[in-house]
């Protein structure tokens, strides 16, 4: 017959807070990293580029503009706001659709 060895409990449960701590950590990093920049929901962002919101939505669809999906709403940072602007001018292309 074979024995087997259990494992301390509390080894075991002091290596899952060891990686939760890890997870927490590498999320907090990523929270500053966001909070830093400046965002805009689609109603803000429209306004700053000069069109209607459904027309953002569009652009925001097609990937023209980066950002982020939370649920239903977009996260639109003043980097992608610019850098979609930038574009803009010197393709000459106009901003709206």
């Amino acid at each position: 017959m074979e024995t087997q060895t259990l494992q301390n409990p509390f080894e075991v449960l002091m290596s899952e807070i060891r990686l939760v701590r890890s997870e927490l950590a590498s999320l907090s990093s990523q929270i500053v990293s966001i909070s830093d920049k400046e965002i805009f929901d689609t109603e803000q962002a429209a306004k700053i580029i000069g069109v209607h919101r459904n027309t953002l939505v569009q652009i925001l669809r097609r990937g023209e503009i980066k950002a982020q999906r939370s649920g239903r709403k977009y996260i639109i940072t003043r980097e992608a706001l610019d850098e979609f602007l930038a574009e803009s001018k010197t393709t000459g292309r106009r901003p709206y659709y």
